[in-house]
C-alpha cells in the first residue's frame, strides 16, 4: 500500500520520499536533454542552481528521460 501525501515538491511513499519534478523544472531539463544527450559538469551544476534541485535530481531525470 502506497501513502501518498504532497509535502512541499515531494511525494511520501511507504518507505520513503521522492522528488515530484513541477510543469517548469521538466520543460527545462526535458529541453536541454533533447538539445543535447550529455551535459557537462558545469552545465548540470547550472541547471541545478536554475531549477532549485540538487545536481543528482538532474542526473536522475536525465537517466528517467533516456528510458522512458
Amino acid at each position: 500500500m502506497f501513502i501518498n501525501i504532497f509535502v512541499a515538491g515531494k511525494t511520501r511513499t511507504k518507505d520513503k520520499y521522492r522528488v515530484v519534478y513541477t510543469d517548469h523544472q521538466r520543460l527545462e531539463l526535458e529541453k536541454e536533454f533533447h538539445y543535447s544527450r550529455y551535459i557537462t559538469i558545469r552545465r548540470k551544476a547550472e541547471l541545478a542552481t536554475l531549477l532549485g534541485l540538487s545536481e543528482r535530481q538532474v542526473i536522475i531525470f536525465r537517466l528517467l528521460f533516456e528510458y522512458a
